[in-house]
């Protein structure tokens, strides 16, 4: 019984350490570069999700050092940067896991329609109709480009709203306008 006793100790005493040892390299880590880690995530996902986001890095480089059978890291920034990465990448695909954004259209009808020429009303009206069932036809990631673009928002905002590229949001404006168009005319 002794025997056991001591070697649960002995694991005990393990664990801690391994724990202290970690937390002692969770520190420094982020001493170090939770200022570059946390712009980075920033400039990368909503402001509203950042802190949540950082956080993760963190708590992944943690749970790292608790594994002792884990690779000693050569390149700490490198390193960590690429959990940052990853942790926005899984951010993005558990976003994709949401339901889609719906269209707003009071946003922008008030902005458009005056009230000074009823014909004019009546047409603009009848094309925002079109426009709105044109939007809500189009797929999920050009149907959420669109209706940011309906409400102002730069390419850049899209951007990072959605997890896109500039030049992916670019690309689903163009083809969304071009459907909008076809809508319109016809």
């Amino acid at each position: 019984m002794s025997e056991d006793n001591d070697r649960l100790e002995a694991r005990r005493l393990a664990q801690e350490e391994t724990r202290r040892q970690a937390q002692e390299k969770l520190d420094h880590l982020a001493q170090t570069y939770y200022n570059g880690i946390s712009k980075l995530v920033y400039k990368k996902v909503p402001e509203k999700d950042a802190p949540d986001v950082t956080q993760d890095c963190f708590q992944r480089a943690y749970e790292h050092f608790l594994n002792r059978q884990a690779k000693p890291v050569k390149n700490e920034r490198a390193w960590l940067y690429a959990i940052a990465r990853n942790c926005i990448a899984d951010y993005y695909e558990a976003q994709k896991k949401t339901p889609e954004e719906p269209l707003n259209t009071d946003y922008y009808r008030s902005s458009l329609i005056g009230a000074s020429n009823p014909e004019a009303e009546a047409i603009q009206q009848e094309t925002l109709r079109e426009t709105d069932y044109a939007i809500n036809a189009m797929p999920p990631r050009h149907r959420n480009v669109m209706v940011r673009v309906r409400q102002g928002d730069s390419t850049q905002e899209i951007a990072t709203e959605t997890g896109l590229s500039k030049s992916a949001v670019r690309v689903y404006k163009a083809q969304g306008r071009e459907t909008l168009r076809r809508a319109v005319i016809q």
